[in-house]
């Protein structure tokens, strides 16, 4: 994720391109995720076990940014974007029923906890 490009591309205040600095920062110390080990982290989480979901959570975080940013100007800061999504991955994360739609259920939350904020 290169803050640089990312700063070029969209339009923001001095507080959100600070936060975004802080944000990317710190998603970056969290481990990248094989396909086949995000694979066997859902079918964890579908046992409900929290170490599985936890990881998920971060997986899904580092996601929340790009999501936010597409929101962007549209009535709400990039923090509280952010925020607010990431609020939806946990939430979406507990409430995954089968791997199938895994994805959808934790983006989707992402989502319309966003849009809680705009």
């Amino acid at each position: 994720m290169e803050i640089e490009t990312i700063k070029d591309k969209y339009e923001l205040s001095d507080s959100d391109r600070a936060y975004l600095e802080k944000y990317v920062r710190y998603m970056l110390e969290i481990p990248e995720v094989e396909i086949e080990e995000e694979k066997k982290l859902l079918e964890r989480s579908v046992g409900s076990d929290e170490e599985s979901q936890a990881r998920l959570v971060e997986i899904y975080m580092k996601k929340t940014i790009h999501v936010a940013l597409a929101e962007i100007n549209k009535g709400a800061s990039l923090k509280q974007l952010v925020e607010y999504g990431n609020i939806g991955v946990i939430l979406g994360v507990e409430r995954i029923l089968d791997v199938g739609t895994a994805h959808t259920t934790i983006m989707n939350h992402m989502k319309q906890y966003m849009k809680l904020c705009l």
